[in-house]
């Protein structure tokens, strides 16, 4: 690798690092919020904010999210691929 690349790969752990920092502030501070909600404020993606709320464990918190202003709540519960089939 060239000296360009490896700074390339050091700055974009480095930065990758950062938002996972502050998606899971984001998180901590409201883990109500919705992942999309933490992912358009941040300028990431849902996905994202989703992975890193489950690998801190928060995964199954009830989250709210507004819609035509109404509130609606929800427990989400990531099934495997396992038990989605049978």
């Amino acid at each position: 690798m060239s000296p360009e690349s490896d700074l390339a790969a050091d700055l974009a752990e480095a930065s990758g690092a950062a938002l996972r920092g502050q998606i899971e502030a984001a998180i901590v501070a409201d883990p109500s919020r919705s992942d999309q909600s933490i992912a358009r404020e941040l300028g990431c993606s849902p996905t994202t904010v989703g992975k890193v709320r489950a690998s801190i464990g928060l995964g199954a918190v009830a989250r709210s999210v507004q819609r035509g202003g109404q509130m609606f709540s929800a427990r989400y519960h990531h099934r495997s691929r396992h038990e989605s089939m049978t």
